[in-house]
């Protein structure tokens, strides 16, 4: 079972009545079949879902996260795996967060991101 926590953000997780939906969600859904796993969402606030990583209630937090996001200190972030222009023109490079420690997670979940966004040509 890969648990994966979403907050809404654009393009990249957009939540409705029935599962997740957008790129990030997407992704998600290709790792967890990678692993041959079911996908369990949870979705709320950046704040709650790291709270559910420190509590072990949660494997993956995404939700368009930047490498600039503030929970460094509370939790693991995968290097960046894509880049996106937003509307203003700026850049902005995106990240999922995972529990601190769990570096052989941290690397499989790395390897799959780079390998789809290298597939897609754009993030995933």
């Amino acid at each position: 079972m890969l648990r994966a926590g979403v907050t809404p953000n654009g393009e990249w997780v957009r939540v409705g009545e029935d599962s997740p939906t957008g790129t990030e969600v997407e992704a998600l859904t290709h790792f967890a079949q990678s692993l041959n796993a079911e996908i369990q969402w949870t979705v709320g606030s950046e704040e709650s879902l790291v709270r559910g990583l420190e509590d072990g209630q949660l494997d993956v937090v995404a939700g368009g996260l930047s490498d600039k996001t503030p929970w460094t200190n509370k939790a693991g972030v995968t290097r960046p795996y894509a880049e996106a222009t937003l509307a203003d023109g700026s850049s902005l490079k995106l990240v999922m967060l995972v529990p601190l420690g769990e570096n052989a997670f941290v690397s499989a979940l790395e390897t799959f991101l780079t390998d789809e966004t290298s597939r897609a040509g754009t993030a995933p």
